[in-house]
């Protein structure tokens, strides 16, 4: 056989399209479609999220057969050949990701037909490798199906999941060439080859089916959602079948092209695992969990809120109960299922609607949209939601009022139920109420007022500190954001200023300086991108609303979901500001969860983390006692409400970490212990011997339990002249800390000084010391430990 570039096709017989003298079949004149890692992946702002697989084909209309259509979250990854020069290839995650073009685009293919890959199949549970992107009579697909491969097409009336005939068995993690022949007839015929040998044996199709569009690593609906978790470096598709002379040219083409290829740099980072799962379908009976809520109490415990939706998914006025969990050992387990309000499965209850107009009682079915929030002067922990019914109310199917509830045991048990309508008769805009933003006067319409959902705050500076803050929003006519709050610790509730308009759903934080910063869903504003508002006094007025679009340094894409802002850190508490926020990077679908973190109080967003790059939704941060980020968030189609305990180094991709004295406490204290500042504050003195906690980290001793002290102190005499050695253990962990040794002749002055001291030796376990000075007659010396 010829060289791969001089091997000229020998027969035009197998292609439908006149083929010119001396085409070679490694020629995109002669393919149908072609797909080159490395010339046509298209990727996003974020530099690995694929938008689109450009076809290198030349016959008939190629660009009609790019690969433009996403599902899930599909990432470009970065590959090193043996010369150390960079290629890149498709990954696909084995959940929703997929890319492909539908047939209106790429052309169905009823005749025979050859697909030819260069993959590393990375799971050998079950998903399709490639599948026809619109359902019709037939389809051509191969999937791996319980370690095996499998070749298929499905009948008129299938789900599209059809698992097929065997070929061999799956290897993972190992690149090879596969090629796929479908060869019309009576009977049809289909054949895989591995790496030039076929595996298996022919497989005989009861029709011959067609590829009618193309999707890559997934399945197309109805059934959809078989992904196979692969990397993908090059497709070829062919109008044909190929002889056994093409199909091994194909095949060796590959191979030279492709082997000895190794994992390269500045990849994104792979998906967080989960820490747990509090809430999944099924749990206690339930259909689906839905609206995440999140808060650490002053104990350190983490409570964790949910609908849990009775016998179906969806929202109000269907049968939910407003359920919750909770953790003491920082979401690594949760206790018991506690019903907080079952509105759902009391179908029997009723209650009052005065928004309807009527006194009349009608059928209570909901307890909806959670948001949680700690009082920390006292402990007690607020749960806030919405008590629906299916009355309708101005057309909608349905009545909305806004509720409380509040716990003051650790959430352990959760008081009646506060109607907050009825309590401050003022609180709920009234349908004809104008309200002012940026400038502009609005209308209350026709609609509904609405929790959140997510979390609450507590503001903590400034003149407004201690105040309780609740997002709400107002939906159905003129869309608008704006919050509740309480300045005397829940007992009664106003109404704040409106965040922004034709926006819904929003999370509000806390900025270092007392400013509020409010994340807002898009809803009639601009889609595509979450939009932000900023207030200096207090939630009265706001800012114009702006977002980090496709112009922005760093994107903050969001495709019309729920989203989380919150405040990690600040300079009193740690080594710098921190915001996170969490929500779907994707500008259409609701996949790819993405931690963001600010460290210029939301200016701009520059670092970001993956966590979960297939279906996700809605999400909830809370900071946990040892200063991790805790997320909680819906993944998979709304099956499961996911926790994830992500460390600052992961969320920031191991460009940021915690001070180390907080690591050290971490590893000393209790969570409870450490949400007090009075216990694991680098001031305190738990242990009362006279070593602050800062000391205590100092010299790696422990803070909660009196020891005899480390240091120690002997005495020399040198020519009658008295001079003292001190030798102090030092904790490596501590090198951004200063040891500072003074002596003094009276401590009635208090006049201390280094002066004449002299060092002789300095290691990372110990400091020794020498008093210089003249001989004194008495002379007291101390060490000071001094944080930068």
């Amino acid at each position: 056989m010829l060289p791969c570039c001089l091997n000229f096709l020998r027969s035009a017989a197998w292609l439908a399209l006149p083929v010119l003298a001396g085409a070679a079949v490694v020629d995109p004149a002669v393919t149908y479609a072609w797909y080159q890692g490395g010339t046509g992946i298209s990727v996003g702002s974020d530099g690995y999220a694929v938008s689109s697989w450009t076809n290198s084909a030349t016959t008939g209309t190629p660009s009609l057969r790019n690969l433009t259509s996403v599902s899930g979250a599909p990432i470009r990854w970065n590959l090193l050949k043996a010369d150390g020069s960079p290629a890149q290839v498709l990954r696909f995650n084995g959940n929703s990701d997929g890319l492909f073009a539908p047939a209106s685009n790429f052309g169905t293919i009823s005749g025979s037909r050859t697909i030819v890959a260069w993959i590393r199949p990375r799971e050998t549970t079950r998903g399709f490798l490639f599948d026809s992107s619109t359902f019709a009579s037939g389809l051509t697909r191969a999937q791996v199906n319980n370690g095996n491969w499998q070749l298929s097409t499905e009948p008129a009336n299938g789900s599209a999941t059809n698992a097929g005939a065997t070929t061999g068995p799956v290897t993972t993690n190992t690149w090879q060439a596969h090629t796929f022949i479908l060869t019309t007839g009576s009977p049809a015929t289909f054949q895989h080859f591995i790496n030039g040998t076929q595996a298996g044996t022919t497989v005989s199709l009861a029709q011959a089916a067609a590829l009618s569009g193309l999707i890559l690593g997934n399945n197309v609906a109805p059934g959809g959602g078989l992904g196979f978790e692969v990397d993908v470096a090059e497709v070829l598709v062919y109008n044909s079948a190929l002889n056994s002379t093409d199909r091994q040219e194909v095949e060796s083409y590959l191979t030279t092209k492709w082997s000895g290829f190794s994992d390269g740099v500045n990849n994104p980072p792979e998906p967080i695992t989960s820490t747990s799962q509090p809430f999944a379908s099924g749990l206690g009976g339930y259909n689906t969990f839905r609206i995440p809520a999140i808060a650490t109490t002053n104990a350190g415990t983490m409570i964790v809120a949910a609908d849990g939706r009775v016998s179906g998914s969806g929202d109000i006025p269907s049968n939910i109960d407003s359920v919750i969990r909770r953790s003491t050992d920082n979401g690594s387990t949760w206790g018991p299922l506690i019903v907080t309000a079952n509105y759902g499965t009391n179908t029997s209850d009723t209650d009052s609607y005065p928004i309807t107009g009527s006194s009349t009682a009608r059928n209570r079915t909901s307890a909806s949209d959670p948001a949680l929030l700690v009082d920390r002067s006292n402990g007690r922990i607020w749960v806030f939601y919405d008590n629906g019914s299916n009355t309708s109310y101005n057309g909608y199917g349905r009545t909305i009022k806004l509720e409380m509830r509040y716990s003051d045991d650790d959430g352990l048990t959760w008081s009646a139920r506060k109607d907050i309508e009825a309590e401050n008769p003022n609180l709920r805009p009234k349908e004809t109420e104008q309200f002012s933003f940026n400038g502009s006067s609005y209308t209350y319409g026709k609609g509904e007022y609405i929790v959140g959902p997510g979390s609450g705050i507590q503001i903590e500076r400034g003149p407004r500190a201690g105040r309780l803050v609740f997002p709400v929003y107002w939906y159905r006519t003129n869309n608008s954001s704006s919050f509740i709050y309480s300045d005397d610790h829940g007992a009664t509730w106003q109404r704040g200023g409106t965040c922004g308009t034709g926006v819904g759903e929003v999370q509000i934080t806390e900025l270092v300086n007392g400013d509020l910063l409010a994340s807002m869903r898009p809803s009639g504003a601009g889609s595509g991108y979450r939009w932000f508002s900023r207030s200096s006094n207090g939630g009265t007025t706001w800012s114009a609303m702006f977002r980090f679009d496709a112009t922005a340094a760093f994107p903050v894409p969001d495709p019309a979901c729920q989203g989380n802002i919150f405040r990690l850190t600040t300079t009193a508490d740690s080594d710098r500001n921190r915001l996170v926020h969490a929500n779907c990077a994707s500008t259409g679908s609701r996949v790819a969860m993405t931690i963001r973190t600010s460290y210029d109080e939301g200016l701009t967003w520059p670092v970001s983390r993956l966590v979960y790059g297939s279906s996700s939704a809605y999400s909830s941060l809370t900071k946990l006692s040892n200063g991790d980020v805790g997320l909680l968030y819906e993944k998979d189609n709304y099956t499961a409400i996911d926790f994830v305990r992500v460390s600052v180094p992961q969320a920031t991709n191991q460009t940021d970490t915690l001070p180390p004295y907080t690591l050290w406490a971490n590893t000393k204290f209790s969570s409870a212990q450490l949400m007090n500042a009075a216990i694991s504050g680098q001031t305190a003195d738990p242990d009362y011997e006279g070593l602050g906690n800062l000391i205590e980290h100092a010299l790696d001793t422990r803070p909660l339990s009196a020891t005899t002290n480390p240091i120690t102190v002997d005495m020399e005499s040198v020519s009658g002249t008295l001079k003292l050695r001190m030798t102090v253990p030092r904790n490596p962990a501590a090198s951004q800390l200063s040891y500072l040794v003074e002596f003094s002749n009276n401590l009635t002055t208090g006049s201390w000084s280094s002066a004449g001291v002299v060092i002789e030796e300095s290691t990372a376990a110990r400091l020794v010391v020498r008093d210089g000075s003249s001989g004194q007659p008495r002379r007291f010396v101390r060490l000071r430990v001094v944080a930068p």
